[in-house]
């Protein structure tokens, strides 16, 4: 799911200007960054193909040869110039002997960056793959020699030697003499010379600094009351805040202070006494100055202002389970695991009589019944049985057994940490209103149970404190409702999750990371998105017969060490005979199943079809494809119950060029297939502005459909595409007849429906990818009056 249609985000960074079809202006800024995937834009001469893409559909152009990209060195810059192309160039049009060989061309940035991180992680190296930790790389047998393992350090040389080209710390500064960041990398633009820069040509040297008291620090401003200062800049306790790289503080110590109190509250009903056990700390002393201290922040000795707020483990004030929970420093702190009851001094009346709601789950039965609706063609209804009506179209519904209990997962949105560098920069200040669950995408797993960041600056830098923060805080601030989940794994980053599972050591270590990362950034549980146990996925992936036992074993490790307190989700292959025998106590050991129910048809199909459909044509559809509801029926009957289950939704489509305008394209042979030979999967064509990258993919975001005019409205084209909405499949489609392309995708009504089918049905929710891919919010709030009507 992670990045099977993921291209440049960079590329809007070009700015140009066409007249006709040629290019008469085009500018691109100095010195612009590499993306996440230290990747850049295209080259002056090809940015016309961005904002005309029909100009170039089928049009001779590679564009999965590096050659057409600007260069990505090693200080994450773009350029055309040796500065850039030379050594230590990372991508684009690198000079012979340093580019990626055409055999490890990727067809997607994040993948060909993924390919490298885990080659080396397992200790190998080729050309284009240096060593870890400074060795040199025998091509021969794609090992490292001399490295860091096998070095004897005798001297602060020896040691910054082995510093990779790029990075540097504060005894070790950078190769090139360029300003060493905060977070320990090269660079020479103001996010490596400005603020926190610990050495090379500074824009401010260090003065008399002022500290700020917003719960970071730095080398020079020291956490209070002892805490300790991770790499990153944050304050905390615990092993990410005073381990490897913490700067000062109590570093691998922790402090807690605890009483108890009583206090009384007046219902609506009567007039009752309760006691509750809160947890405080000691008032502050008659020493501390707590008028520095900004508002909505605090600590051990200045509590929050408002008395009805905690004061958080990480220094700011709030209500809710991450202000309140774990780590809480003082105020109405929860105890047990039971929320506090707060001090007012307003005269409401609070109601605090317990209301007991007894669950009950009811799943979907596999009894059918027959929904006939009015179409202009006879079509096969989910049973297989065919129509007796000329004008009618028989199609399956799951007959409706549970009450109108929503399902405990509702709307869930998968947010990449990529789209701050494009269509999702806003995220502080985004109506998230309808969203249940935040799925944060992606952390990386390495095969010792390790949890890695894919991109430090998105997690830990951006926006001035990264993007876990600005969920974590800053939106749940907002919408106290929200979880925030973290998702590890994904398409590009699930190589090793089966060597973790088949060890019980390794699966040890990363459930005590899981927790580690979850308590740390202030998540509200973890999904993992394995693709997939037993191979499927990506090639390269370490695949074992064991994998889905093994995988069964690694969940309830994770259940084990990180409790019921936190959510323990998946993302699963609608193909649920993948997991076999194991399912149904999978599904016992998770909070939900999120079953992948999109890239249902593609590009490695002979025929056009619909990404995400609810139903499906069989008697029209040549591809064998499967559906939505086909999916849900294959989980209910392994024994997984409907409150369990969560489908997905797509925020995007996907396209071919078709042989024939006939249903407006649906279903059709497409006109590039393999040699030419019918039947054979097709030549995938480039897609939205976002889809120019290595090869395409034939994606069109919802969002791009929108933004580039295909669609003036959201049910309305522009000429000269055509919409039609297909009821049995419950998908839109365009065509264009003069390009003959066919775009099968999803819009607010199909969207609406599907979430409705959810609810309707018992199940726990719907999931989508991702995002950034909405347009101002049009398909969330359908998805919203579909859970909620």
């Amino acid at each position: 799911m992670f990045n099977k249609h993921l291209s440049l985000i960079s590329l809007l960074l070009i700015v140009h200007k066409v007249i006709g079809n040629g290019i008469t202006e085009v500018q691109i800024p100095d010195n612009i960054a590499c993306n996440a995937f230290k990747l850049c834009p295209l080259k002056a001469e090809y940015a016309e193909l961005l904002n005309n893409p029909d100009t170039y559909i089928g049009d001779s152009i590679d564009l999965s040869d590096s050659q057409y990209y600007q260069c990505c060195n090693q200080n994450n810059e773009c350029g055309e110039t040796d500065e850039y192309c030379g050594n230590f160039c990372q991508s684009g049009d690198c000079y012979p002997n340093i580019a990626s060989d055409d055999s490890d061309a990727p067809f997607e940035g994040m993948e060909w960056l993924l390919k490298c991180q885990n080659l080396v992680l397992d200790g190998k190296c080729n050309k284009n793959c240096p060593c870890k930790n400074g060795g040199e790389c025998n091509e021969e047998t794609g090992e490292c020699d001399n490295d860091e393992e096998e070095v004897n350090i005798s001297s602060q040389d020896d040691q910054c030697a082995t510093i990779p080209s790029g990075s540097c710390n504060e005894d070790c500064p950078c190769k090139d003499g360029s300003c060493c960041s905060s977070y320990g990398y090269c660079g020479s633009n103001e996010f490596y010379c400005g603020e926190g820069c610990i050495n090379g040509p500074c824009l401010n040297k260090k003065k008399s600094v002022e500290c700020p008291n917003d719960g970071t620090c730095s080398a020079d401003c020291p956490c209070r009351d002892g805490y300790c200062c991770s790499k990153y800049g944050y304050c905390g306790t615990g092993e990410l805040f005073c381990g490897d790289g913490c700067q000062n503080g109590n570093c691998n110590s922790s402090n807690s202070n605890s009483s108890t109190k009583t206090k009384s509250t007046t219902t609506s009903k009567k007039t009752t006494t309760t006691k509750k056990t809160t947890t405080t700390t000691s008032a502050p002393t008659n020493n501390v100055d707590c008028s520095k201290i900004s508002s909505g922040s605090c600590d051990k000795n200045c509590p929050c202002q408002n008395p009805n707020h905690c004061c958080s483990k990480y220094g700011f004030c709030g209500t809710g389970s991450n202000y309140c929970g774990a780590g809480c420093v003082n105020g109405p702190c929860e105890s047990n695991g039971q929320p506090s009851e707060s001090i007012t001094t307003t005269s409401k009346i609070i109601d605090t009589t317990k209301t007991t709601t007894t669950k009950k789950t009811t799943a979907i039965k596999t009894s059918k019944t027959t929904a006939v609706k009015t179409t202009t063609t006879t079509k096969i209804s989910q049973n297989n049985t065919t129509s007796k009506t000329k004008t009618t179209t028989t199609k399956s519904k799951s007959t409706q057994t549970n009450s109108s209990q929503k399902g405990k997962a509702g709307v869930i949105m998968y947010l990449t940490n990529w789209s701050i560098y494009s269509r999702f920069s806003n995220v502080a200040n985004y109506d998230f209103s309808g969203v249940d669950v935040i799925n944060y995408a992606f952390f990386n797993v390495d095969s010792s149970g390790n949890v890695l960041t894919l991109d430090e600056w998105a997690d830990y830098g951006w926006n001035n404190g990264g993007l876990i923060r600005t969920l974590t805080h800053d939106v749940k601030a907002k919408y106290p409702n929200i979880k925030v989940v973290v998702s590890i794994g994904g398409w590009s980053c699930s190589q090793y999750f089966s060597d973790v599972a088949a060890s019980s050591t390794a699966r040890a270590k990363f459930a005590k990371n899981i927790l580690e990362i979850i308590k740390t950034n202030g998540f509200d549980g973890v999904d993992l998105d394995w693709e997939y146990p037993g191979g499927g996925g990506l090639d390269g992936n370490h695949v074992r017969a064991d994998d889905a036992k093994n995988f069964l074993l690694m969940l309830q490790d994770i259940r084990k060490v990180i409790g019921n307190d936190y959510l323990l989700t998946i993302a699963n292959s609608a193909n649920v005979s993948i997991y076999g025998e194991y399912i149904v106590n999978i599904s016992k050991t998770v909070d939900w199943i999120g079953v992948m129910t999109y890239d249902m048809a593609g590009a490695w199909n002979a025929y056009s079809g619909f990404n995400s459909p609810l139903y499906i044509d069989k008697e029209n559809d040549k591809n064998g494809q499967t559906s939505i509801s086909d999916v849900v029926q294959d989980y209910l009957s392994k024994g997984v119950d409907a409150s369990k289950l969560v489908i997905g939704g797509a925020f995007y489509g996907r396209s071919w060029i078709v042989t024939s305008s006939t249903n407006n394209g649906a279903y059709q042979l497409c006109q590039q297939t393999t040699w030419g030979i019918p039947g054979t999967p097709c030549n995938a064509i480039v897609g939205d502005a976002y889809d120019i990258t290595w090869a395409p993919t034939g994606v069109w975001a919802y969002y791009s459909l929108r933004k580039q005019g295909l669609l003036k409205s959201s049910f309305t084209p522009n000429s000269p595409w055509i919409r039609k909405y297909h009821e049995l499949e419950v998908c839109p489609s365009l065509y264009n007849y003069n390009t003959k392309v066919f775009i099968g995708y999803d819009d607010p009504k199909s969207l609406k429906e599907k979430t409705s089918y959810a609810r309707k049905n018992g199940l726990a929710g719907i999931m989508v990818w991702e995002i950034s891919e909405d347009y101002e919010r049009e398909l969330l709030k359908a998805m919203a009056e579909g859970w909620n009507q």
